[in-house]
């Protein structure tokens, strides 16, 4: 896959959108570890390999499940990785932060994959001021967990910069509904207010 069919990871262009669209990386040949995982896990499974998403912190991974042993794969350098070397990836990834558990190497499914792609779609939008594309992955990953904090503050966000405070309010009301705790609930209704007051006299 790497070295053949040159589907390899995007270093010049990492937080292209393009590279968390999977029709797109089929296209051009080059993704992001989580993309290029899909494509390889697709391919293994069906040459008949137990092929496995793997939810490495900061670096999606691939496992190929053996009889005898398990073999860990980065779809990004097309390289085969020992334990070790998950060790060093782990550092590098996340500048230290996070100590290494055997855990990490644990497979995970479909839905949380799903999750991710959209985590990384929305920080990407987000950081390019996109917000028409924002709240779309806002409203994609509230249909997978309708009752996300982190994903109803997101939006809630994008909708207050969109001009939209009808609609920031809603969610900000929806949060409260979730019982956080006091100290955020002050914010948020502090925040409800504020959006009231901006409001006032605004049709939306």
């Amino acid at each position: 896959m790497y070295r053949q069919a040159k589907y390899n990871g995007d270093h010049a262009d990492y937080y292209n959108p393009d590279n968390s669209y999977l029709d797109r990386v089929l296209k051009r040949r080059k993704g992001i570890p989580i993309t290029l995982a899909l494509v390889y896990i697709s391919v293994g499974r069906q040459l008949g390999l137990q092929m496995e998403p793997v939810g490495f912190p900061g670096h999606f991974l691939v496992k190929l499940i053996g009889d005898d042993t398990d073999v860990i794969l980065d779809p990004f350098s097309g390289q085969l990785l020992s334990e070790d070397d998950c060790k060093e990836l782990l550092k590098t990834c996340t500048q230290g932060q996070v100590s290494f558990k055997p855990t990490h190497l644990d497979t995970t499914n479909d839905r949380d994959v799903v999750r991710r792609i959209l985590g990384n779609l929305k920080g990407i939008y987000l950081s390019r001021k996109e917000m028409d594309q924002a709240l779309a992955v806002c409203d994609q990953l509230l249909l997978i967990s309708k009752n996300s904090p982190r994903d109803i503050l997101d939006r809630a966000y994008v909708l207050e910069q969109m001009d939209c405070h009808a609609a920031a309010i809603q969610d900000l009301e929806h949060l409260l509904s979730l019982a956080p705790p006091p100290h955020v609930s002050q914010s948020i209704r502090e925040k409800i207010a504020n959006l009231k007051r901006q409001n006032s006299g605004q049709l939306h």
